[in-house]
């Protein structure tokens, strides 16, 4: 089935590792992001500074990705042939704590640092636009982000609210944080431009930590906002995994549906393989799916364009779309 086939990934996710910086932080930022990519049906590759990135059409810089000389050169071309970037908290930063990303419209302080914000858990207000995905309420974000200053031509798509206090053993409210202000903070929350979304919370290592649905939602947002639609999919639950690849002109699908449930203190176990019976699997570009069939025989049930039923079959479903990447 995979014999002659290669990745197909929809985005990069540059690693967090830089010398001096603590392996446990960038670990989680790591986990967080493949961990969203595989709730939402996104297949992703780990890059570094050596990768080329142009066969990119997003790269992603979670949490506190330092930017190397070589690092910057890659992304400034990068952005400046069109690609387009999603990137949080301290990730466009040099070794030294300067903003390394000029050619972004952002602010960080006087001397190009990062600020912390002088008070968390703090709170997402998202405007009327996101209000769909995101609420009307505020909701809380755990992990202390930075301050920044939205530039030219770009738009809030979250604002920041501050708490009314920093909640501590002896001044607190509630069981976790201390209730937002009435008015938005003026450093927002989430920031975007022309061809990128800043994230100034780091949401990867957030969801990693406390599983806030709020960072995964959106981050999902996000990416759709840059143009990274779910290509292969989009709807299937979240504990459906998703890995597409390119075996000549055939677009080859392995879908795994393993429930973990944590048993053990310290481990996920899996025990039973979860059924797709009923399920549906959408393709994004419609037009290119002109039959979908199983690997060993069959073909699934067309509901309508770009829409199948999966069979009743459990824990591995292995799919091929014959033709897909012919242009």
């Amino acid at each position: 089935f995979y014999a002659g086939s290669v990745a197909a990934p929809q985005f990069a996710n540059v690693c967090p590792w830089s010398p001096g910086r603590d392996g446990d932080e960038a670990d989680k930022s790591d986990e967080g992001a493949m961990l969203m990519a595989a709730d939402l049906h996104r297949d992703v590759r780990l890059v570094d500074e050596r990768d080329d990135l142009s066969p990119f059409d997003l790269v992603q810089l979670p949490d506190s990705v330092v930017i190397t000389p070589v690092l910057g050169e890659r992304l400034r071309a990068y952005y400046a042939a069109g690609g387009k970037l999603l990137l949080s908290c301290r990730s466009g930063f040099d070794a030294a704590g300067k903003w390394a990303l000029d050619f972004l419209p952002l602010e960080f302080s006087d001397t190009g640092e990062a600020c912390p914000v002088p008070k968390f858990p703090t709170y997402w207000r998202s405007s009327e636009e996101c209000a769909e995905i995101l609420g009307h309420a505020d909701r809380v974000c755990y992990l202390p982000g930075v301050l920044v200053t939205a530039g030219r031509e770009t738009r809030v798509l979250v604002e920041r609210v501050l708490p009314y206090f920093q909640r501590t053993d002896a001044s607190y409210s509630s069981h976790s944080q201390a209730p937002p202000m009435a008015l938005p903070d003026q450093s927002p929350a989430v920031v975007m431009g022309e061809r990128f979304v800043y994230f100034a919370d780091p949401i990867f290592r957030e969801f990693r930590e406390t599983g806030n649905l709020l960072m995964r939602d959106g981050w999902h947002d996000a990416m759709n906002r840059l143009g990274n639609r779910v290509c292969f999919g989009e709807g299937l639950p979240t504990t459906v995994h998703v890995f597409p690849r390119k075996r000549g002109d055939d677009l080859i699908l392995t879908l795994l549906h393993y429930v973990p449930t944590r048993k053990a203190a310290d481990q996920d176990m899996i025990e039973e393989r979860s059924s797709f019976a009923g399920e549906r699997l959408k393709f994004h570009r419609p037009a290119k799916v002109k039959t979908v069939r199983l690997f060993g025989g069959g073909e699934l049930e067309r509901v309508e364009a770009g829409c199948y039923t999966l069979p009743m079959a459990k824990g591995r479903l292995l799919v091929e779309v014959p033709g897909y990447f012919v242009n």
